[in-house]
């Protein structure tokens, strides 16, 4: 697995930057509600197993280049397989929302920033790496780690999945959460669009193989070169 520390991006899906972080704020209750607390919780994925209530954990997959991203929520009691959450970051997707607000982020990367904490958590992303020849760059720093769209995302999943006055299920916060993404990666109150400059940058577009053949890439004992 080549690694590689420094980098810059001229182009999309020159370099993606992947992220799991369990949320320090939001957790889900016994009877299914997303709960919401304002002083910080001390937890991240190494203590996951040990943790006294069922966190939010969110996966995310930025592009460095034009900082539009991809992202799933799931729970610590629950968590998704990272393999099946990379393969929908990277194959085609469907429209959000409505017909008029298409995603059309895809494409497997060259580079990947993965850092420690998760690849000690989800190891068999090595080798989907090795399979596929995206070259690993260790984030050294939360910049790298693309933290930077973290704190947006868990403040927009706020606005649209928690209230005081009426409890929001999780399943639905979940089920959402990809259209979520896109729309902080449209046009947002005015601002730049991220997705039109992933668009405009003329993205090199490689496209993962299909589920069955990607997932058993991820999960088997070696890496294998890719068929």
């Amino acid at each position: 697995m080549r690694m590689l520390h420094r980098y810059r991006t001229d182009h999309p899906n020159q370099v993606h930057q992947l992220l799991v972080s369990v949320s320090k704020h939001f957790y889900v209750r016994r009877n299914g509600t997303v709960a919401f607390q304002w002083k910080a919780i001390d937890i991240d994925l190494a203590r996951l197993d040990t943790a006294k209530r069922n966190h939010l954990v969110h996966y995310l997959l930025r592009d460095h280049y034009s900082g539009s991203f991809y992202a799933e929520t799931a729970t610590a009691e629950n968590l998704i397989d990272l393999g099946e959450f990379l393969h929908r970051a990277w194959t085609t997707k469907e429209v959000y929302l409505d017909q008029d607000m298409p995603f059309p982020f895809c494409g497997m990367p060259d580079a990947l920033t993965v850092p420690t904490k998760v690849m000690e958590r989800f190891p068999n992303v090595s080798r989907l790496m090795d399979a596929y020849g995206i070259a690993h760059i260790k984030a050294t720093s939360g910049f790298q780690a693309g933290v930077r769209d973290l704190k947006t995302w868990e403040e927009d999943f706020r606005f649209r999945f928690w209230s005081i006055d009426q409890p929001i299920d999780f399943t639905m916060a979940q089920r959402m959460a990809p259209a979520g993404a896109c729309l902080l990666s449209g046009d947002r109150n005015g601002g730049r669009s991220k997705i039109k400059v992933w668009v405009a940058g003329n993205p090199s577009i490689r496209l993962p193989p299909d589920r069955e053949v990607f997932l058993t890439t991820y999960r088997r004992d070696r890496p294998q070169p890719a068929g």
